[in-house]
């Protein structure tokens, strides 16, 4: 007879998957961005070497950039989620981040055609929206004991990070659309320069708020960080 180790009751069950909820995710997301990374330079470093590129290489080496940045927003968003959430999971939660996976993928085949990298980057962050969404959903106030100043933060940092993901998404949609409709500054369009500056402002100033929220979090439970 095999020596049963825990058999499964309330508490075993809760415990476990409170154990394989970060797990799961982070592994999910570390093969996925894995995968992304590998593409990125492969395609990037590919354009720079191809003598027959029509353009220089320096005309998509800030897709190429931004995309890498896509990358790093996702593992980073996930690396705090894991850190502050469990619950049992759902569907979607294997969904979205596969969805957002394959839709920070997409971009990266086409960074020497803009139109469609800005259009498949605004359906990366409607994707990223999602995401965001379906934590808020899932965000209880009984997961923070009974702190509820840290509920409500980490609440409106996700209600703040979903407007930021639409806003960014915006701004893809209109830069695909219109990116090319103004005069031409060397191997640039006027248009197209701000859009990318808008959406490199965005990113750092995503960053720039989830430092400040891990930091506030950190000093709500008494962490120096």
């Amino acid at each position: 007879m095999k020596y049963i180790f825990n058999p499964l009751n309330t508490e075993e069950f809760k415990s476990r998957i409170a154990e394989s909820f970060p797990s799961a995710y982070l592994t999910i997301i570390s093969i996925i961005q894995g995968v992304a990374l590998g593409l990125l330079a492969t395609n990037s470093f590919g354009y720079i070497k191809d003598p027959c590129l029509p353009e220089t290489w320096v005309r998509f080496l800030p897709y190429s950039f931004m995309s890498f940045l896509t990358i790093i927003v996702v593992t980073y968003e996930y690396t705090w989620f894991v850190g502050v959430f469990r619950w049992s999971p759902r569907i979607w939660d294997t969904i979205i981040p596969f969805a957002l996976g394959f839709s920070a993928i997409g971009p990266i085949f086409y960074l020497t055609n803009p139109k469609i990298w800005w259009f498949l980057t605004a359906a990366f962050c409607g994707f990223g929206a999602l995401g965001f969404f379906n934590t808020l959903w899932n965000c209880r106030q009984n997961m923070f004991d009974k702190n509820k100043k840290v509920y409500i933060r980490v609440r409106n940092t996700l209600k703040s990070d979903i407007l930021i993901a639409l806003i960014a998404a915006l701004i893809c949609i209109f830069a695909g659309l219109f990116y090319s409709s103004s005069m031409k500054i060397l191997h640039w369009y006027l248009l197209e320069i701000l859009f990318l500056i808008s959406l490199f402002g965005i990113v750092i100033f995503l960053f720039y708020k989830e430092e400040r929220f891990m930091k506030n979090l950190h000093s709500d439970f008494g962490f120096i960080r």
